[in-house]
């Protein structure tokens, strides 16, 4: 009796343990998706980043280009 207890208990473990491994396949899939949705995100604003920065060098560049006015 003793020994089918044991086999009933292995076998509860693995269960309890294939339970647990699927919970974590799923955590992990969430963790993936949302990994990919930050690295999307962070590359929108590297390429808004990089826009502004060209607006602003050319905005500067064309301000020390315009004519100024001589000082009297």
């Amino acid at each position: 009796m003793s020994s089918i207890g044991d086999i009933l208990s292995g076998v509860k473990k693995v269960l309890l343990l294939e339970e647990s491994v699927g919970r974590i396949e799923k955590n992990f899939e969430t963790l993936s998706e949302d990994v990919r949705r930050t690295r999307d995100y962070a590359d929108s604003i590297d390429r808004r980043v990089a826009r502004l920065e060209g607006f602003i060098e050319g905005a500067t560049a064309a301000s020390s280009q315009q004519a100024r006015l001589p000082k009297d």
